[in-house]
Parts: C-alpha cells; structure tokens; sequence
C-alpha cells in the first residue's frame, strides 16, 4: 500500500540540517516528539537538551517505552497524553511509520565516530542489522557498516515520506551549555541520567 507524506509543515530546508539553536524553535510548536537516530550518535544528549529548553522534563528514555510492548509504534500510544520528549534510536528503522502525531529529530553524527562510541560502549549492533535485513535487505551491503545503512535508508526511503522532521548534527549541540565535553563523559554517554517515568494515567 502506498504511503502518503505525513501532515504538519514545519520550517525545515530538506536536506540539510537544522543548526542550534534553529532546532528548538523548529520542535517547540510539535507536542510530542521522538529522537532518533544510530545507537550512540547522542540521541540520549540531545532529548536531554530538547526537554530542557523546550520545559518538558524529564526526557523519556527509550527503555521506559519499550519495556512492555517492545520497539513498536504501539508502544508510543501510552506517552500521548501530554507533551514529552522520547529518546529512541530503537525506533530508527520505522519511524517513517509513527504518523503525524510525533515529530521526528533525526540525529546525525560522523559515522566513524558513532562507530568509535559502538566500540568503546561495547554496543552490539545484531538487534539492528536484524531490523534492517527484515525491512531494508538492498541496503546491506558488504563492508557498509550499520549507522551508514541507517543513514542511507533515512535519506533515500524515511524523510521522503516526511512533510514535518527536523534533522540535527551532533557536533552542533556543543554550542549548548549543557554540552559535556568529552574527556569529561562517563562511557556509558554523556552524563545524563533519564529520571523514571511513568505514562500519564498509569
């Protein structure tokens, strides 16, 4: 079945990524809102800085939405109640697919240096070349690593199927006071620690 582009414009130049702090003003209108992107690009920073300026603390962390129902668009059904930030790079293979009620925050970093982050981290990367080889098998290709068939499939099949995203670098985040530097980072990520929380009513 053919999909449609999702509704909602907002003020964002296809292709290219939104500078700081552009992106806070592009999110502020759009209730709720999904960060996405590779494991370790920095998406848990970066829903830490949108909640912060956007007054929508805590941040959600993408365990407290996928404990239940796993990484599916039907676990998103629980946090629509009221405006809130979700970290969830388990959701970059089919965020083309959560409709016009989140706005999606794609995250970009240097592949070499989500690949640095992956190593030092000790993230496995099975769970998402699984994802990808169900969904996107042609983008699997010998010797390209999984951040850039994760890249490539946003490009090439996501955001065209977008009429609201935003795209951010992560070198950019580092104009934020918030930003850590990192020599001072533990090696789990940036220093942020995602507080638990419930779904509203639950």
């Amino acid at each position: 079945m053919e999909e449609t582009p999702l509704e909602g414009k907002s003020p964002v130049v296809t292709g290219l990524t939104t500078p700081y702090p552009d992106f806070i003003s592009v999110c502020r209108p759009h209730p709720h809102i999904l960060v996405t992107g590779p494991p370790r690009s920095g998406t848990h920073f970066l829903a830490f800085l949108l909640a912060e300026r956007l007054g929508r603390q805590p941040y959600i962390e993408e365990t407290q939405v996928s404990r239940h129902a796993g990484h599916t668009v039907g676990a998103l059904a629980a946090w629509t109640k009221t405006p809130c930030v979700i970290q969830e790079p388990g959701m970059t293979h089919i965020c083309h697919q959560l409709g016009n009620l989140w706005f999606v925050v794609f995250l970009r970093r240097a592949v070499a240096d989500v690949l640095d982050s992956q190593r030092r981290g000790k993230h496995r990367t099975s769970w998402a070349r699984a994802q990808y080889q169900a969904g996107w098998p042609q983008y699997l290709e010998e010797g390209v690593s999984i951040p850039e068939v994760m890249y490539r499939v946003w490009e090439q099949e996501q955001r065209p199927r977008f009429t609201a995203w935003v795209e951010v670098s992560y070198e950019s985040l580092s104009a934020d006071p918030l930003w850590v530097p990192r020599e001072e980072r533990p090696l789990s990520g940036l220093g942020v620690v995602a507080q638990q929380v419930r779904p509203p009513g639950s």
